[in-house]
Parts: C-alpha cells; structure tokens; sequence
C-alpha cells in the first residue's frame, strides 16, 4: 500500500466513523441535551463530513512545483519573486487537489512577496513529517497517517520538524462554534 493511498483509507475510515455517530444520535439520544445542543452537534458533524470533499488526484512533485512556478509568472509582480525549492521528501508523488493546493502555495508566495523586500528569496520546503489525531469517543487512542509538511518562508531558518504534528480536535471544534457565533 502506498503512502497516500494509506492516508486516503484512514481519512476514509474517520469520516465513516463520523457518518455513524451522526446516525447514532437517535430521538432518545437527543433527550439528554437540549435542541440547541444537538443542532450545534448535526452542524458540526456535518461541517467535517461535507466540506471535506477535494478533488485529490495524484501529481509529482517536480510538476506541482512547476504549475506553481506558472502561476506565480501570470501573476502581476514587478519583479518576479526568486523561489529557492527545497524538496526533501522521498515521495516522488503526492495525492492532492491540485487547483487548490496551487492556489493556497501561490496566495502564500503573493503574500511574502508583498509583505517583505521583493529582493529576498522565498524559500519553499517540502519534508515527510507524519500527522496525529484522536478518534472521537475512543479515549486515549490516537491515528498517524503519513503527511507533507510545506514551509513558505522568507527567514534563513527554518522552524524545526517535528516527527508528528498533533490535530488538536477539541481546538477544531472550539474554532468552529466561534465562527458560527460570528455570523
């Protein structure tokens, strides 16, 4: 089993997961809290499961760095951003969506670029790290699925790599009843 075909499954297998307990929240179940509780519950079930749908197809490294190296030349610099990359990842391929993650890499290069001296390189880093979670309601019991850490920076040095980068979903869940406040 490859890689990204690895992360696919277990990302398959949480959202499944998730797809049960909101199934599992039955009449009964919704006795206990209170309507705004369990409206609160279904939208934050449903923010997980549906807003995750990507058009993941896999593409090499070397070509995803050279659509972002076009996409930075349509862009409207006065002088083109020097973009030093460093691909220190084994993966020859990664599975992503591709427009998107274009567009996040080229937002972010559009942002250093403006935010800084335009004579200083940007430096793009790719490195394998892995990434952490908890499975909602099994306590202490924790995945890794295998992860690309991308690192857009203008400094001399990097942040340091971490073997694992742990999601927090308490924290996720925290950001989304602050965004649904805001509205």
């Amino acid at each position: 089993m490859t890689l990204n075909n690895q992360s696919k499954e277990e990302m398959q297998e949480v959202l499944r997961y998730r797809e049960e307990i909101l199934k599992d929240l039955t009449k009964e179940d919704t006795l206990l809290f209170d309507e705004t509780m369990v409206a609160y519950m279904r939208q934050a079930i449903y923010r997980m499961t549906d807003y995750m749908r990507l058009d993941a197809k896999r593409i090499s490294m070397e070509e995803l760095i050279a659509e972002v190296r076009g996409t930075i030349k349509l862009s409207d610099f006065p002088q083109m951003p020097d973009l030093v990359i460093q691909n220190k990842s084994k993966q020859p391929t990664i599975e992503v969506d591709r427009e998107r993650i274009k567009q996040m890499l080229a937002n972010s290069i559009t942002y250093l670029y403006q935010s800084s001296d335009a004579t200083r390189s940007i430096t793009i880093v790719l490195e394998d790290t892995k990434l952490g979670y908890s499975v909602a309601h099994m306590q202490n019991y924790a995945r890794e699925s295998n992860a690309l850490r991308i690192v857009l920076t203008i400094e001399k040095a990097l942040p340091k790599l971490q073997s694992i980068y742990n999601l927090n979903h308490n924290s996720i869940v925290d950001q989304v009843a602050r965004d649904g406040n805001r509205r």
